[in-house]
């Protein structure tokens, strides 16, 4: 039974640690069109930088705990700030992944 136990923390642990946040990026409103998804380690200082494009809409399909995807209207993560709760429209020039809820 320990050794259930044991592998059981293990395997729990393992899971935990490699646990990262994911987000799905839309060509069009509403969640629509073309999509590209990343997958985000949480930064160890809160700030997961910026990563630019061009994106009508945005989903966060996963997230750390004490982690969220911002979503911006400008290129250097600056203006037009935006939670991605749910289905996110917009017009987005990037994102970051950082410490927030």
């Amino acid at each position: 039974m320990k050794t259930a136990s044991v592998l059981s923390v293990l395997a729990t642990t393992a899971t935990l640690a490699s646990a990262n946040g994911v987000i799905d990026l839309f060509s069009q409103k509403s969640c629509g069109g073309s999509v590209q998804s990343g997958s985000y380690t949480p930064p160890k200082n809160c700030n997961g930088g910026c990563v630019s494009g061009s994106w009508e809409s945005a989903r966060q399909v996963s997230a750390d705990s004490g982690y969220i995807f911002t979503v911006y209207t400008d290129k250097h993560c600056s203006k037009g700030k935006k939670a991605v709760k749910g289905c996110t429209s917009g017009n987005w020039k990037s994102f970051s992944y950082d410490c927030g809820s």
